[in-house]
């Protein structure tokens, strides 16, 4: 009955066309978000969302709304978002959450983030909004990333979190976002796989590793200006990934997860060749070669990595290689067996 009253709403308003008030509109938005987080509290499983038919019409409904709506409304979504992001930081802070808590409190707000985001083309109403909180939500969703990342079960959050970054980082200079913002962006995969994160199974594993890589990798691409000049957050992530590629071989990680993690660190490499970075490919061909010949990634890792030497390789030139050959060695075959 839900379903069929939102349908008829909708056939309204196309007929009529956008002609809430704002406060109509915050209050639509409110009954759609209020219903995503009942149907994804009713559902089960680890990517826990509303069922097929409910959440059909739910996102034909957020487009509607999305659609037709002017910069007022659009920023009134973004700013119930992201206090939402803040208060559930706040609340970390004095205990630790639940996977179920944080599930009941962030699935709605993710959905319509990811949505707008997803929206950026539809309107200059939207562009507009997005531009004018596009940062305010990276910061956001870097505080909500370091609460579930530590939080058990909640997995399926930090990979959407991670996809609310990765839409922004590939709109590249349609949207601008200040050099802060992107090197704290590049920050946001070492905070997904430190040390001190939980890990769900090998499935979330795979999952988030491979997200994170495709952050990373889209910021080298589209945002590379900015990259330039924070170029050392970039060595600093992969260095942190090449160090949760070890976590994984010393837990006695399934050889299938660590090839699709080590292909995915792959990829950021070659991204990095490609986004012109230059002498600082030899700090990260580096870091490869210590990790390979130290041993501590395993052989399956290694091969899967190729692709992304032979990319730094490109980029190095005589003398950079001599530095690597004269710093690293031969010892347990050095950099002569790598390189």
């Amino acid at each position: 009955r839900f379903v069929n009253f939102l349908s008829a709403a909708l056939d309204a308003m196309k007929q009529t066309g956008p002609t809430l008030t704002p406060e109509a509109h915050a209050s639509f938005v409110a009954v759609v978000m209020s219903a995503y987080t009942r149907g994804t509290q009713m559902a089960t499983g680890r990517a826990a969302a509303p069922d097929a038919v409910l959440l059909d019409a739910l996102e034909n409904a957020m487009e509607e709304l999305i659609t037709g709506a002017g910069k007022r409304p659009l920023s009134a979504m973004y700013s119930t978002c992201i206090e939402t992001f803040k208060l559930v930081d706040a609340e970390a802070r004095r205990a630790p959450p639940s996977s179920e808590s944080l599930e009941k409190t962030l699935a709605a707000p993710i959905w319509c983030l990811r949505s707008l985001v997803k929206s950026f083309g539809v309107s200059k109403a939207v562009r507009t909004a997005t531009q004018e909180h596009a940062e305010m939500v990276m910061d956001s969703c870097a505080r909500v990333l370091n609460v579930a990342a530590k939080t058990p079960g909640a997995n399926a959050l930090v990979l959407k979190t991670l996809e609310i970054a990765y839409e922004f980082a590939k709109l590249g200079a349609r949207c601008e976002l200040s050099t802060r913002c992107v090197s704290r962006m590049c920050q946001l995969p070492s905070v997904a796989r430190a040390s001190t994160s939980v890990i769900d199974d090998d499935e979330s594993s795979k999952a988030v590793f491979a997200q994170a890589c495709e952050l990373l990798g889209s910021l080298l691409k589209a945002r590379r200006e900015h990259l330039r000049r924070a170029v050392s957050n970039v060595t600093v992530t992969c260095s942190r990934l090449l160090d949760d590629l070890r976590r994984l071989k010393a837990s006695g990680a399934p050889d299938d997860v660590i090839r699709a993690c080590a292909a995915k660190l792959s990829y950021v490499y070659e991204a990095a060749e490609s986004s012109g970075l230059e002498r600082y490919c030899t700090h990260l061909l580096a870091d490869i070669i210590s990790a390979i010949t130290g041993g501590g990634i395993g052989v399956v890792a290694e091969r899967a990595l190729k692709p992304g030497v032979f990319a730094l390789l490109d980029a190095c030139g005589d003398r950079e290689l001599q530095q690597l050959h004269a710093a690293l060695g031969t010892g347990a075959g050095g950099a002569r067996r790598v390189v």
